[in-house]
């Protein structure tokens, strides 16, 4: 459910319960006939059954847009293999004194395009989205930089899709099952660990998030049992 758009996932055997729900839903709303989705959210749905792909998620509509709006060309050859730059550290001592209220509404407008990718096919952002939404309440030029960056390395990615199934059929995993990490002290502000976890269910991530500890760990095998 998302407001007033709903997807209802089912298999051939339940398609009786299906019908029946939806009757119920159409004697109190008004309701659009049940169909294949194609499109949900800003998202392009396609299939691929012949290679064993049941689900492809594709935003590069939202990808190529985000690319246009940091002024780089989508088919360009600026692209690099990593969100955040690995050295580069994010603090509070780096806010300036005073607002710039032009760059922190462009900063602002930019991490918001990026969180709408993040949440819905692109688990692979969704570590540098959190990190620079921690700033984002005091933008400043190193954040506008970060954003530029994350659009470079999304020339390189403009045409992931979140993919559900693989064309060969003995590395597809049924099982549902999650991994999760951290990095102890991963925010020099307060030394709170920066926790993760994602889930995964016929081989492709359904479930991801990463957010600060609630405290302190005191190693990074408690602040791996905290993300667990």
């Amino acid at each position: 459910m998302n407001t007033d758009d709903m997807l209802i996932a089912y298999s051939d055997n339940a398609r009786e319960l299906v019908n029946s729900f939806e009757k119920k839903l159409n004697d109190s709303f008004k309701a659009t006939p049940r169909s294949k989705i194609e499109h949900y959210m800003g998202m392009h749905v396609l299939y691929d059954m012949p290679k064993g792909l049941f689900t492809l998620l594709d935003t590069r509509r939202h990808v190529y847009g985000f690319i246009n709006h940091m002024g780089l060309d989508p088919n360009s050859d600026v692209g690099i293999s990593t969100p955040l730059h690995p050295h580069e550290v994010y603090s509070k001592v780096d806010s300036p004194p005073e607002m710039d209220i032009k760059l922190r509404d462009k900063v602002w407008q930019a991490h918001g395009k990026l969180i709408h990718l993040a949440i819905w096919a692109r688990p692979d952002l969704i570590h540098s989205v959190s990190v620079l939404g921690m700033y984002v309440y005091n933008s400043r030029q190193k954040l506008w930089n970060a954003s530029s960056r994350i659009a470079k390395y999304l020339v390189k990615t403009r045409d992931f899709k979140l993919a559900f199934g693989t064309p060969d059929i003995e590395l597809m995993d049924p099982e549902f099952y999650g991994h999760s990490d951290s990095a102890c002290g991963g925010s020099i502000d307060d030394r709170k660990s920066i926790n993760a976890h994602i889930f995964l269910l016929l081989s492709a991530a359904i479930s991801w998030k990463v957010k600060l500890s609630q405290t302190a760990c005191l190693s990074s095998q408690e602040a791996k049992y905290s993300a667990l």
